[in-house]
């Protein structure tokens, strides 16, 4: 008896009939009918009833239908665990990013790694940044994307892979629309507005720290998770935005776009647990910094 044998008994039991179970078999009916009987034949017992022009289970074959389907999904358990076995033993690595956002640089970095490494699997995985530390931290992600201001841990390393642009949302009607580009000093009597969302990741605590460094405070008046809300905020003069140049885009009525003189930038960071020894993963970061590095001179938009 095999395995095979289970199945043709239960596929036939399930449909009670031979015709439909063929068809679901893929197979000739006169070969499952004869698989059948030869079945019943080492067993010693009639397994359907045959009479009467259709086929129903015999009392032997009820019980052996349960046996059967546990024996087969027992098979399958096995199976399935030597598969996942294969696979943990194969070379792979999970990448964390944060969901949303535009990863031109993570493409480009899969891309290349796939090209340098085909043996290697990649897993994507969408995160928030604390959730990719913690991820890190319990050793089910390898490296992540963790944007420009992640919480920072130890036991992780961290290093900026590059930097992009970052402009002023201004009401339309500010004097300060008129100019092409402003200091962010110019912004220091005004109101803020701090946009949560992890896909634009402007953070608060980001901006204070730049805001600082030119000598004040930043003044918040309203938290928002939604770009397109914090906009709707500068469009009635409720206050300014610091957003990614890449979000800039025209369109929104009341708000205009403003670079920064001298640039304002921020890093983008990866991050991976420090004491990680895989070999795919020592792949990935130089093949990512590498791409980095060629990359408009590692100045990218967005990771």
């Amino acid at each position: 008896m095999e395995l095979r044998h289970l199945r043709y008994f239960v596929a036939v039991a399930d449909e009670l009939s031979f015709t439909k179970a063929a068809q679901k078999l893929k197979l000739a009916q006169p070969s499952l009918t004869r698989q059948v009987k030869n079945l019943e034949s080492e067993l010693g017992v009639e397994l359907f009833d045959r009479s009467h022009n259709r086929v129903s289970l015999t009392e032997p074959g009820r019980r052996f239908l349960s046996d059967s389907r546990h024996l087969l999904s027992l098979a399958e358990r096995n199976a399935e665990a030597v598969r996942q076995m294969k696979r943990q033993n194969e070379p792979h690595l999970k990448v964390g990013y944060i969901a949303n956002r535009p990863y031109g640089l993570l493409a480009a970095t899969l891309n290349a790694f796939r090209k340098h490494c085909p043996g290697i699997a990649i897993h994507l995985h969408d995160l928030p940044a604390w959730e990719q530390i913690e991820a890190l931290e319990g050793r089910t992600l390898d490296i992540g994307y963790v944007g420009s201001s992640p919480p920072r841990h130890p036991q992780l390393h961290y290093s900026p892979l590059c930097s992009e642009a970052i402009v002023a949302a201004i009401p339309s009607d500010h004097p300060l629309s008129r100019k092409s580009k402003i200091r962010l000093q110019d912004l220091s009597d005004l109101f803020f507005i701090d946009i949560t969302d992890e896909s634009i990741g402007v953070s608060s605590e980001w901006t204070i720290e730049q805001c600082q460094k030119d000598g004040f405070d930043p003044k918040y008046l309203q938290k928002t998770d939604k770009l397109a809300t914090a906009l709707q905020f500068v469009s009635a003069s409720l206050g300014v935005a610091l957003i990614p140049a890449q979000f800039s885009s025209p369109g929104h009525n009341g708000v205009s776009f403003h670079a920064f003189d001298p640039e304002l930038e921020r890093e983008c960071a990866i991050a991976w647990l420090a004491d990680n020894r895989s070999t795919a993963l020592q792949l990935y970061i130089a093949v990512a910094t590498e791409v980095a590095r060629n990359a408009s001179g590692s100045r990218i938009l967005s990771i």
